[in-house]
Formats: C-alpha cells, sequence, structure tokens
C-alpha cells in the first residue's frame, strides 16, 4: 500500500479492490480499441486516456497531493511515437490546444494550455509545460472557498494551505463508505494507536 496508508488487512484490501478497477478499466479499454479497429478508423484516430483525479483515499482525491493530482495519461494516434515515456509535464487544459493542432485548427491566443503535438511526435527541442498547477476547493463549511493549490516544476512541490486553523476538508469518496466500499478511512482511525504518523497524514 502507498507509504502514508497504515499497512493492515483493511486497507490492504481496499487498495486491492483499487487495482481490481484498474484492470477492469483497462479491460474496457481493450474492447473500446477493438471496436475502433473494426471500424477502419483506428490509424486515423487521436486517442487519450487518461483520469479526472487521483485514487478516492486520504491525500488522493481532491487533494493538491501528487496522489491527488497526478494522473494516468497516453495518447496514440497517427503522427505520435508509440513506446515513448516522457516525464514532461502537461496538464489537461493542454487537451484542447493539442486537438486543435492536429485538426488543423488555430489555437484561439486566450486558450490556456499548449499543444502537445511537438512532445508527442518527438521533435527535437519539443518540451511539455514549465509548471503545473492544481487547486481545490472545499465544498462544506468552514472551508467553502478556496482552500489549496499547488505548483510542480518537474522537481519541487509547493503546496499553499487556506484555513489552517481549521479541520482540512475531505472529499466524501475518501471517507465515505460508499458503493465502491471505501474502508480506509476508517481504518486509518481504527489503528491510529499503531500508526500515529499515518493518523497525522491524514489530518493534514
Amino acid at each position: 500500500v502507498p507509504d502514508f496508508l497504515p499497512d493492515v488487512p483493511v486497507v490492504r484490501q481496499d487498495w486491492a479492490d483499487y487495482l481490481t478497477s484498474v484492470q477492469y478499466t483497462d479491460d474496457e479499454l481493450g474492447r473500446v480499441l477493438a471496436a475502433l479497429r473494426r471500424s477502419g478508423q483506428y490509424t486515423n484516430t487521436i486517442i487519450v486516456y487518461t483520469g479526472d483525479n487521483g485514487p478516492a483515499f486520504q491525500r488522493g482525491k481532491a487533494s493538491c497531493y501528487p496522489f491527488g493530482l497526478r494522473e494516468p495519461l497516453i495518447i496514440a494516434g497517427p503522427g505520435v511515437k508509440s513506446g515513448v515515456k516522457t516525464g514532461a509535464l502537461a496538464s489537461l487544459v493542454d487537451f484542447a490546444p493539442t486537438i486543435l493542432d492536429y485538426a488543423g485548427v488555430p489555437i484561439p491566443a486566450e486558450m490556456q494550455g499548449v499543444s502537445l503535438r511537438s512532445l508527442l511526435e518527438q521533435r527535437p527541442g519539443a518540451k511539455g509545460e514549465r509548471l503545473i498547477a492544481g487547486e481545490k476547493f472545499g465544498d462544506q463549511p468552514p472551508a467553502v472557498a478556496y482552500q489549496e493549490c499547488a505548483v510542480f516544476d518537474g522537481r519541487w512541490y509547493y503546496i499553499r494551505r487556506n484555513h489552517l486553523d481549521k479541520p482540512r476538508a475531505l472529499n466524501a469518496d475518501d471517507f465515505e463508505k460508499k458503493t465502491w466500499g471505501n474502508r480506509t478511512y476508517g481504518a486509518t482511525l481504527a489503528a491510529r494507536d499503531k500508526f500515529p504518523d499515518k493518523y497525522l497524514l491524514m489530518q493534514e
């Protein structure tokens, strides 16, 4: 399990269930790609595979920690170099200018993000974003406004949080036992005497 979570059976099972859901998603993606191949449009399609947030665990979904903001990103399509892994920075705001670039549509000057096309095609000198930013807005009192923001340059991670005098608001998915059964929050509380550092990290 991630090193900021207590290594207890309940958390191990929660983490295994999460990994199972990832595998299921991969299987479903395979079916979509197979249908795309059968359509004859596979080699004429830009394929973007990503997520909208990190896993629904504390310090994950709806937090500005790396576990919350770092998401999977795989892009394939005409002109995209296959089998290339890069540490270049990219953000969801880069998707629109990238797709417009491939479609031959001018990118509006006021549009956020940059086209990743030169990076995807491995052109000499191609770079990703210089900085990546993230933010979290609280959805419950007392932090119904801006709660925290983060900036990452590929090496250093800076997080600034407001409302330090109040408890940190957690996303409901991170602690409520819903259909997918998030049990890690309760397990962290139950194991706080044995793993006090994990309990402390959950609150920060």
